[in-house]
């Protein structure tokens, strides 16, 4: 799945926050990079072809930098609907997973943090990273990896991927949110359940850690990311929405929003 990205850029900035994020693409084990920018349509003819040969010249200099640091590149600057038009683009590189800069504001607003990237995650199949900005500086890293799971078969692949990403950061950490008020007869079998499920991952994995904890899944989980320094927060993706297709539902939604870290989405059915 990593060997080959997709990279989803504005040139105008976001590829600044991209390029400091390369090393470590490069250090999981990605080999090869397509950069694509994304053009609205409806630029009168001569305009269009002006805007990309600039932005073409911009997409040049960005895989120049990227070939240089050791990866296989190729790029294109593409003109339509973004979701479109990335799909398409995954679908013709064979991409196993795309990368896109989360912000709150900027040109990218309505592909990163509406519910554009979210259908695309959904559409394409394969696994979204996407790249937290909180200000002007990319999200915090230093503590691996952090696995929000609710132990359910739709989230197998998502767990599998954080185990193998835990290993290869050298840190990772395993965490059910329990909620506040269950609803229900069987929350201490479901409790129990669980702790056996997060001890068996850890099991596998020497450098997993587990965690419990109550509260809003998302405040928990933002927190504990926040707390632990994560580099990257792991959740599955699931069912036929691009908001409550995720492993939380709008719970997701809201992690994806307002990370303290880079995110990556993985469908039920894909792997390492």
């Amino acid at each position: 799945m990593l060997q080959h990205a997709l990279v989803a850029v504005d040139l105008a900035e976001d590829w600044t926050y991209l390029r400091a994020r390369i090393p470590r693409l490069y250090a999981l084990g990605t080999e090869r990079l397509t950069l694509v920018h994304v053009a609205s349509p409806g630029f009168p003819v001569a305009a269009e072809r002006t805007y990309r040969e600039e932005r073409r010249a911009l997409l040049e200099d960005a895989m120049a930098f990227a070939r240089d640091y050791g990866f296989i590149v190729d790029g294109d600057v593409r003109v339509g609907e973004p979701v479109l038009e990335l799909d398409l683009a995954m679908e013709e590189s064979g991409a196993g997973f795309l990368v896109a800069v989360s912000r709150p504001r900027g040109p990218l607003h309505d592909l990163v943090m509406g519910s554009a990237v979210l259908e695309l995650a959904r559409i394409a199949g394969r696994a979204t990273w996407l790249e937290t900005v909180v200000g002007d500086e990319p999200g915090r890293t230093g503590g691996g990896v952090l696995l929000a799971t609710d132990g359910s078969p739709a989230v197998a692949g998502a767990e599998g991927v954080a185990v193998d990403l835990a290993t290869r950061f050298g840190a990772g950490l395993a965490v059910w949110v329990r909620p506040r008020r269950w609803l229900g007869a069987n929350q201490d079998d479901r409790g129990g359940q669980m702790e056996a499920h997060l001890e068996a991952l850890k099991a596998g994995c020497p450098v997993l850690r587990t965690e419990i904890a109550t509260g809003d899944p998302a405040t928990e989980i933002r927190r504990i990311a926040q707390c632990e320094g994560s580099d990257l927060i792991v959740l599955g993706k699931r069912g036929h929405n691009p908001i409550t297709g995720l492993l939380l539902g709008r719970t997701a939604e809201r992690i994806c929003h307002r990370a303290p870290a880079s995110v990556l989405l993985i469908p039920h059915s894909q792997s390492i």
